[in-house]
């Protein structure tokens, strides 16, 4: 499943980059450019809902077919093995699902080192972001209602809903993602909010009351 917004430049390096034998799904929330042509050019089912994150993927996972479920942002391009990533994964009874590491595409090192850092908090938290290509069965998707419809954190709100219902295991082999989400407010800010968001998301904050505050500090520059 691939959620896209405006995603032309990107969804078709996304949409290349699984595997052959796989079932490829853009969902896409009403784009003003070419993504949804180019995403049926590069072989992809397309359909179309209305915007917002959490509410594509879930929209793409119920027209899915498959035992195992993949979501994938539009700007990250999965690793030549991922189809073996997953099998092996699953193949633990106990495993549910999991996710990917994540490779920054960028000569920054402050982007590298926020890579590990991500890295380091799905590990210990057992919460991946979007952005590091959770996967599950589709019978723990269904089971715990997939994402939580929300306007932020719906992919660790759904990471959390995994974990409570079984393992979550990584790959071991790294998606590769843009640097447009730290271009911005470059690194360090980025990952300052970042960290805040999640603090508060932790700490019970709504994401309903977190969204706003977070996409007025994303538009300071």
């Amino acid at each position: 499943m691939i959620p896209t917004l405006d995603a032309a430049s990107d969804v078709e390096a996304a949409i290349r980059s699984t595997p052959s034998e796989a079932e490829v799904v853009v969902v896409d929330g009403g784009s003003s450019d070419r993504t949804a042509a180019i995403a049926r050019s590069a072989g992809a089912r397309v359909l179309r809902c209305l915007p917002g994150r959490a509410r594509q993927l879930n929209a793409g996972a119920r027209e899915a077919g498959g035992d195992a479920l993949l979501f994938l942002h539009a700007d990250c391009r999965l690793p030549p093995d991922a189809a073996e990533q997953v099998a092996g994964a699953l193949a633990r009874p106990e495993v549910v699902g999991g996710w990917f590491p994540q490779r920054v595409d960028s000569a920054s090192r402050l982007l590298r080192a926020g890579a590990r850092g991500a890295n380091l908090r799905a590990r210990l938290l057992r919460l991946p972001y979007g952005d590091q290509a959770i996967f599950c069965r589709r019978s723990a998707f269904d089971a715990v209602a997939g994402f939580p419809e929300e306007p932020i954190m719906e992919d660790a709100g759904f990471a959390r809903r995994l974990r409570a219902f079984g393992r979550l295991r990584p790959a071991t082999s790294p998606v590769t993602t843009g640097d447009e989400h730290w271009r911005r407010l470059g690194g360090a800010l980025t990952a300052a909010l970042d960290y805040a968001t999640l603090l508060a998301w932790l700490a019970g904050i709504p994401p309903r009351r977190i969204a706003p505050a977070y996409d007025r500090l994303r538009r300071k520059r």
